[in-house]
């Protein structure tokens, strides 16, 4: 699991990729066409089952994740951005 955080004109934004099994883990909710979803154990469930899916088509995935901070840099701990997180999607590559 890799994250960043980045400064914006309304706070900071965590931006974290990794392993799905892992970023989907620490999710609370999900962003679909602008929409945020609470990500609850079942759908937790299916994403996993579509993360396997595109694995077993031989191809290594990644997950995708945000959080927005509204803390200053100094006061961000590596545990505080990478927990509660928005879940965004996959990519999946050869």
């Amino acid at each position: 699991m890799m994250s960043i955080v980045r400064e914006t004109k309304n706070g900071y934004i965590s931006y974290v990729k990794g392993a799905p099994e892992v970023i989907i883990e620490k999710c609370k909710a999900e962003l679909v066409n602008n929409k945020f979803y609470e990500l609850k154990k079942v759908r937790k469930q299916e994403l996993l089952e579509e993360y396997n899916e595109m694995a077993l088509e031989g191809m290594r995935v990644l997950a995708f994740a945000y959080k927005p901070i509204v803390k200053s840099a100094k006061d961000i701990e590596q545990t505080l951005a990478e927990r509660n997180l928005i879940f965004v999607g996959f990519q999946g590559f050869i």
